[in-house]
């Protein structure tokens, strides 16, 4: 989800840039007619982009802050907690004396 947004918000910046170059510079790009088209499509697209977004944070701030905060704290324990397998493996290596 988070890599959702990341290229979301990247592809509605590059939009921007575009944007900005075809206004600055229309002549370079091609005919009028074409670059109206493009800018029209280019509008559409950062509009489907942004409600994208929009979307999503809206989804993201529902979230009570105490709830949040509880979840947070909860991945963190899961996320430094160690694997079983790895703690079978550390057993394994202190029983053979492979340890240093």
């Amino acid at each position: 989800m988070p890599e959702d947004v990341e290229t979301w918000l990247g592809d509605d910046h590059n939009l921007v840039i575009l944007r900005e170059m075809l206004i600055a510079d229309s002549e370079w790009f091609g005919m009028e007619k074409s670059n109206d088209l493009v800018l029209s499509l280019i509008e559409k697209y950062q509009n489907e982009l942004r409600s994208n977004v929009e979307s999503l944070g809206q989804r993201i701030h529902q979230e009570k802050p105490r709830r949040f905060l509880r979840r947070i704290g909860q991945l963190s324990d899961e996320w430094q907690v160690k694997p079983k397998a790895l703690e079978e493996f550390e057993k394994a290596v202190r029983h053979k004396g492979l340890a240093a």
